[in-house]
């Protein structure tokens, strides 16, 4: 659903983030009784592969599911599990001057984003789609707040400092950033 694909023999994800491949190798090791294949790119980002023609089934058949659950039948312990997982593995924290503060999380499907922004309202978080760079943005001390509170991202989840973009030059966790940019609001007395 986020960083990866399903096809008919099995599933692919794609992540930087040691501490994620291998909480989700473990995950799916004790629910599903299947290990991966792991190997790095060049480029540094490591691919976790599950070749098995049962689980790939079954998680297309739970994709198919999950919008109508998270919409009619999830309890909002499960939608902000939903919502941190999404960020964690999609999203960023932009943060580069005082005038420019926000959380964005990058998706290429349309449907993916509106139903994040519709979740991100059941929380009383505003945010926007920017349909040019595809993404969520969530943006405003009170919604960064508010996010920080209801959302925020797990521990031990980085920026990638290795990017040609990257204006943070060592690995530094997202809710850090975030939490400075929130900090970075002039205090109103």
């Amino acid at each position: 659903m986020f960083d990866g694909h399903v096809r008919e023999d099995g599933c692919t994800y794609y992540n930087r983030s040691k501490y994620q491949i291998e909480y989700l190798k473990v995950l799916i090791k004790r629910v599903f009784g299947i290990e991966p294949k792991i190997h790095v790119r060049k480029d540094g980002v490591i691919v976790m592969a599950f070749h098995n023609v049962e689980f790939a089934a079954y998680i297309k058949e739970k994709i198919k599911q999950i919008s109508v659950y998270l919409k009619t039948k999830a309890t909002k312990e499960e939608k902000r599990t939903f919502l941190k997982a999404f960020f964690d593995d999609e999203g960023n924290v932009y943060y580069k001057c005082k005038n420019k503060r926000r959380v964005r999380g990058y998706q290429k499907s349309d449907r993916i984003l509106k139903e994040v922004a519709y979740l991100l309202e059941e929380f009383a978080i505003k945010s926007r789609i920017d349909k040019h760079s595809k993404a969520i943005e969530i943006g405003g001390r009170k919604n960064l707040i508010t996010f920080k509170r209801e959302i925020n991202f797990s521990p031990l989840i980085c920026m990638n400092p290795h990017r040609k973009n990257s204006i943070w030059q060592k690995e530094i966790e997202k809710r850090e950033i975030l939490k400075m940019a929130i900090f970075s609001y002039a205090i109103k007395e």
